[in-house]
């Protein structure tokens, strides 16, 4: 393009060859550099790959080193979003299961600041950023974690749940990355699995037992779920807990799930060290085996490893909002119509009870 029209940020004034490509800049020197600026909260920056070709996220995380990014990014594609996080031992974890930390040509993505601050930052994009991944796949290595794809007639979406001895079961920033629903008007269907409260593209955990499962979708849309790399787990199963069944998950099994599914599905597994071997039975205390979690508006969802008995939600004031007595051994409840908010969860289950702090959405 020789020439770009565009506003400023607070669309008020126009400017002219805002945003145009740099690519000649870079013919003439080894990198080149453009000021973006955060986020209202100061968290989060968005960015977009220049090139034609790839950007490699090692390299582009390497040379912005000095703007203090944790190793984490999200891409902003209304079809096809997907995320990627380095690992303690310097690995890249991606929600689609393999090690290619790569964004497309032209595509948007997210990353965030570890310490937030508002201050426009200097962005650098060098030549040794560009890349051109195998078109066969055989530029990327198949990690050990388990893949589920979320197919719809709008796009795709991935997410990666993954066994390790190191992990933290609940959610961490460092080795988790959660679900950005609302970052660009996602159209989508959204796979998620549950850490912690956090609903999740990339699930790293120790030892749970029963992993909630769910997909944000519109109405009507019919969605695909299919499960692969499922030999990371040992003895994998869906248990849905509306019919109150437990189905093996084989190999390329697929799941047809119609709308948005909170509290239904959840995937269970005798626990994993890593891949196949380490852990082979699991004996928890009665607070990591329950998980409770808000990610659908006024709804609070409770699963447990052990027998449900009684679920209460409070208020921080102690006023009673909402209860349910369990008394046919379901391991999943789910309550709808729970004031949004800070809330106290109190579980009784068959081990024991265990009382948690979480916002409703």
């Amino acid at each position: 393009d020789t020439k770009f029209e565009g506003f400023d940020a607070t669309f008020t004034r126009r400017q002219v060859n805002t945003g145009l490509l740099f690519s000649d800049n870079l013919k003439q020197a080894e990198e080149a550099t453009v000021k973006v600026s955060p986020s209202h909260d100061g968290r989060y920056v968005l960015i977009g790959n220049p090139f034609t070709s790839s950007l490699d996220m090692d390299e582009f995380f390497d040379e912005n080193e000095n703007n203090g990014f944790d190793k984490v990014y999200w891409t902003a594609t209304d079809s096809d979003p997907y995320t990627g996080v380095k690992d303690g031992d310097g690995n890249w974890l991606t929600s689609g299961g393999t090690s290619a930390a790569v964004v497309p040509p032209y595509t948007a993505f997210y990353v965030r600041q570890t310490v937030p601050s508002s201050t426009p930052l200097d962005i650098v994009f060098s030549r040794n950023m560009a890349v051109m991944p195998a078109d066969d796949g055989t530029g990327t290595q198949a990690l050990q974690g388990m893949t589920l794809l979320a197919a719809g007639a709008k796009g795709n979406s991935t997410a990666l749940l993954r066994y390790d001895a190191a992990a933290d079961n609940g959610y961490a920033k460092s080795e988790d990355v959660q679900l950005m629903r609302e970052s660009a008007g996602t159209a989508a269907p959204l796979v998620y699995t549950v850490a912690g409260d956090m609903a999740a593209n990339i699930n790293q955990v120790k030892d749970l037992q029963q992993i909630p499962l769910g997909l944000f979708a519109a109405d009507g849309d019919v969605t695909t779920l299919t499960f692969t790399g499922t030999d990371a787990l040992l003895e994998p199963s869906l248990y849905d807990a509306e019919l109150n069944t437990d189905t093996p998950i084989t190999e390329g099994m697929t799941l047809s799930v119609n709308g948005s599914s909170h509290g239904r599905y959840f995937i269970r597994a005798r626990g994993a060290g890593e891949g196949t071997s380490g852990i082979s039975e699991v004996v928890g205390d009665a607070d990591g085996d329950v998980t409770v979690y808000s990610v659908a508006e006024r709804q609070v969802v409770v699963s447990s490893s052990a027998g449900l008995r009684a679920v209460r939600v409070y208020a921080v004031g102690g006023q009673l909002l909402k209860s349910e007595s369990v008394a046919d051994g379901r391991t999943a409840v789910t309550l709808d119509g729970v004031d949004s908010g800070v809330a106290i969860v109190r579980v009784t289950t068959a081990a024991g009870t265990t009382v948690k702090k979480i916002t409703v959405k």
